[in-house]
């Protein structure tokens, strides 16, 4: 199961999902920076409910390697962006579908007969 399936939407205590403000963050003005300076990153502010509920599914899960929250919703953010990406890509493909050309020994004639 991909770990982003795991992260909460919406419940009560938790009315900010961290992947749906990730999609806004998409749409905010990049600043433009060059060099070796460059900083890419962004601050996400979680609430305490949404933090104690990651962490125990980190706890409880030790074989996805990870470490930290920040990690968790890193990956999750990067899972959704890579899944919304593969969508945009696929194309839709069109085969030309031939009837069977039947072999000169075949016990089946009749290109009619469903079994054929």
């Amino acid at each position: 199961m991909p770990i982003s399936h795991l992260v909460p939407t919406q419940t009560p205590t938790m009315p900010l999902s961290v992947l749906r403000f990730a999609e806004r963050c998409e749409d905010l003005p990049k600043k433009k920076k060059s060099g070796p300076d460059r900083d890419d990153r962004i601050t996400i502010k979680i609430e305490k409910e949404m933090w104690k509920v990651i962490n125990k599914q980190i706890r409880d899960h030790p074989e996805w390697g990870v470490r930290s929250v920040s990690e968790f919703i890193r990956r999750a953010i990067s899972h959704e962006l890579e899944e919304k990406a593969s969508v945009t890509e696929r194309k839709v493909l069109e085969i030309q579908l031939r009837p069977r050309l039947l072999r000169a020994d075949s016990h089946c004639r009749d290109p009619e007969e469903p079994r054929c």
